[in-house]
């Protein structure tokens, strides 16, 4: 019986941390965006605080930040900083995960945050069966917005 109060206890509690947001449309993240672009990770580093406002926290939220190559532009233009951010990966925190050699459709937001609520994701195989297609929507979507 403990075993099962035990298990029950950690998954409410890890419910409780979890990241949501109202997933829309591409077409409509795009329309919001400013900038949207493909690139590929090259570097990381980790910042000691963000540059997201902190609220009750006593510590500030560990940053992680990115230098990309770029590799195709959809609307707008890139960070003249050449950086986009994004929270350390942990469980709940809306983090998009940041690597080095992935590529991502990039769509940040204040800040240059480009976490998951952003619409920003990434991807390893641009020729994958559900991202080539994710591509070329995108692609297609901003062409008719010029």
């Amino acid at each position: 019986m403990r075993i099962v109060i035990g298990v029950a206890s950690f998954f409410v509690a890890a419910s409780a941390m979890a990241c949501s947001w109202k997933e829309r449309p591409i077409s409509e993240v795009l329309a919001e965006a400013k900038s949207v672009f493909r690139a590929r990770v090259t570097e990381v580093k980790l910042v000691n605080s963000g540059p997201v406002p902190q609220t009750a926290r006593p510590k500030p939220i560990p940053v992680v930040e990115a230098r990309y190559e770029l590799l195709e532009t959809f609307k707008g233009e890139p960070p003249p900083s050449g950086v986009v951010r994004d929270f350390m990966l942990a469980p709940g925190n809306c983090s998009l995960g940041l690597f080095p050699g992935w590529e991502y459709i990039f769509i940040p937001g204040k800040d240059d945050m480009v976490i998951l609520p952003t619409g920003s994701f990434g991807y390893f195989n641009p020729d994958g069966e559900t991202v080539k297609p994710r591509i070329e929507e995108i692609r297609k979507l901003s062409e008719t917005k010029q």
